[in-house]
């Protein structure tokens, strides 16, 4: 089986990245002085920032997803985001309110929906590409 050629830019789906991080060296007004963190929407293709909130953490950043794409018009958009994310809220947030795609990963922080996806026959999806590589730093 030949792989599909790349399509032109024009016609490629618009994607946005939401993801959160805690900003070193910044400190916020709360909390005796701890970091801020911030959950923002990107675009993929400009790496412009769509929208951006400061949560008190990695656990605030589930709450804050919808929240964070309400004022965004994401029709026909993919949204990906990390395993933090991947719950039926966020999904149900991009499909029904925004009608939008995503594109989660998931890990053992859902263990139900883990198993189920390793259960799935992976063996027969052909592999039409492979890429190693490493983020995150050395390692």
């Amino acid at each position: 089986m030949t792989p599909e050629p790349a399509r032109p830019a024009a016609s490629r789906r618009r994607a946005v990245a939401i993801d959160g991080k805690t900003l070193r060296g910044a400190r916020g007004a709360g909390a005796a002085g701890r970091r801020a963190h911030l959950l923002a929407c990107m675009d993929h293709a400009t790496r412009a920032v769509l929208a951006q909130r400061q949560v008190g953490g990695a656990p605030q950043e589930v709450p804050a997803f919808a929240p964070l794409l309400a004022p965004l018009d994401l029709v026909g958009t993919v949204g990906t985001a990390d395993a933090l994310q991947t719950h039926p809220e966020a999904a149900e947030s991009l499909v029904g309110d925004k009608h939008a795609h995503y594109l989660f990963c998931g890990k053992a922080n859902q263990p139900t929906l883990l198993a189920r996806c390793t259960a799935l026959p992976w063996h027969r999806v052909p592999v039409l590409d492979r890429t190693r590589n490493r983020g995150h730093g050395p390692g």
